[in-house]
């Protein structure tokens, strides 16, 4: 994992959260639910799960469509190597 951490505003949980969705949308290519951001950061409620979403989503990290879909920012082409 690249070094990140407070000095960028987010903290350690936030960027675990950021690397699960990663990984999550690599295995299946579409984003987790939030519970199951819940089941695998240890966090222990989709409100949670959301504001630690929409925190990433504040710093740029990703985007959240007007019906709540997860989107990576700068993933897409990942996404359509794989395919």
């Amino acid at each position: 994992m690249e070094t990140r951490g407070r000095a960028g505003g987010l903290s350690e949980k936030d960027l675990m959260t950021l690397d699960y969705i990663i990984e999550f949308e690599k295995r299946h290519l579409f984003p987790p639910s939030l519970r199951e951001i819940c089941e695998n950061t240890g966090v222990k409620s989709t409100s949670s799960a959301f504001i630690r979403v929409r925190k990433l989503a504040d710093y740029g990290k990703l985007k959240i469509d007007g019906s709540g879909r997860i989107t990576l920012r700068g993933y897409s082409l990942v996404k359509n190597y794989q395919i």
